[in-house]
């Protein structure tokens, strides 16, 4: 089913020269991951290489393929070396209790 959904999207918005890059998924370990490194690494190189792909054969080109962890800095591997993303996305939060979300708070660690 998310296979299908890329491909509308792509098919929908893919020729437009305003799209930076398609993100998998947002927060994937919190909202949609499995919690598994191995596991969501799998579905990373998956999707990402399935989204390359049917871009380059559609339009012989693509789009960055991205994916963002939750927080600051993402403590699993795969997202620094998968092979199927080009770009890695992280968020910046202001909740003031927990620094290892934190830009200011990492620093300070």
């Amino acid at each position: 089913m998310f296979k299908n959904r890329m491909k509308y999207i792509v098919d929908k918005w893919g020729k437009s020269p305003n799209i930076f890059g398609w993100e998998l998924w947002n927060e994937l370990s919190f909202c949609g991951g499995s919690g598994s490194e191995k596991v969501d690494a799998a579905w990373v190189d998956e999707m990402g290489a399935y989204l390359r792909n049917y871009e380059l054969t559609k339009y012989g080109k693509s789009h960055l393929v991205l994916v963002s962890p939750p927080g600051f800095i993402p403590w699993q591997q795969f997202f620094y070396n998968s092979p199927s993303m080009d770009t890695l996305t992280t968020h910046y939060y202001t909740d003031t209790s927990c620094n290892s979300l934190r830009p200011i708070g990492v620093a300070q660690e």
